[in-house]
């Protein structure tokens, strides 16, 4: 990791950059972004709750909330904040889960493992090649966990570039790098217009949210519209 906070990986005189957002590289060569922040904030933290077995996702006519249980009694709590301090403490995510979480059993917060707070972007590189530089998972795209795509998507760049490397490498030409590119970008573009609509979806304004309750509903009943978001979600549809 560099002095910028890039993960780069060198091969034969190729560096890939696979971790930090895109904006950190533009002084190393024409590499541009596409930009849209939110609005709102994530609230994103591990907290001990001795004793809590549930887990939720929802998308209520308050604010958004999500818990999932982890080992040792720790979960990771993820909510939408419009003003939420950087560093959460056992306060903040006490009165979070106070007020949005469920009412019949009330989750005690023993201890805030870590937290932290971030605006939410989306971007895509311009390019995925500037020169001997290649760029690869958060170095590429930049999204909301919405979906959680952000893991598989990032892999899938991994193995592709890999391919190119070792053929640009071994047979001397060019045009392997440049196809990684134009293979992985628009599959990117397509994450992060899926992730950018889901985030649409989960902090819409208070008066519209009833209206997208029912909406979700009524389309969860569809068995076409279940599988084909389940395959982009997964991201088997991009193979």
């Amino acid at each position: 990791m560099n002095s910028a906070g890039v993960t780069l990986f060198e091969a034969q005189g190729h560096w890939a950059a696979a971790n930090g957002m895109v904006e950190k590289l533009k002084s190393w060569g024409d590499v541009l972004t596409k930009l849209r922040a939110l609005k709102s904030a994530l609230l994103l933290t591990c907290a001990v709750m001795p004793g809590i077995a549930w887990a939720q996702s929802t998308l209520p006519t308050i604010e958004v909330v999500g818990v999932a249980p982890l080992p040792g009694g720790v979960h990771r709590i993820v909510a939408t904040v419009d003003s939420a301090p950087e560093h959460p403490d056992l306060d903040f995510v006490q009165a979070l889960l106070d007020d949005r979480g469920p009412e019949r059993e009330r989750a005690i917060v023993k201890e805030v493992v870590w937290g932290s707070r971030f605006r939410v972007h989306h971007r895509v590189a311009d390019s995925y090649r500037a020169g001997r530089i290649l760029l690869a998972g958060d170095a590429a795209h930049v999204h909301s966990p919405a979906g959680g795509q952000g893991m598989n998507t990032g892999i899938q760049d991994a193995i592709e570039l890999a391919e190119a490397l070792a053929t640009a490498i071994n047979s001397g030409a060019e045009e392997p790098l440049n196809r990684y590119g134009a293979i992985r970008r628009p599959i990117a573009m397509q994450v992060v217009a899926l992730a950018d609509r889901l985030t649409r979806l989960a902090t819409v304004s208070r008066k519209l949210r009833p209206l997208r309750n029912t909406l979700l509903r009524l389309l969860a009943c569809i068995p076409s519209f279940r599988r084909r978001l389940a395959w982009r979600l997964s991201g088997l549809a991009y193979r």
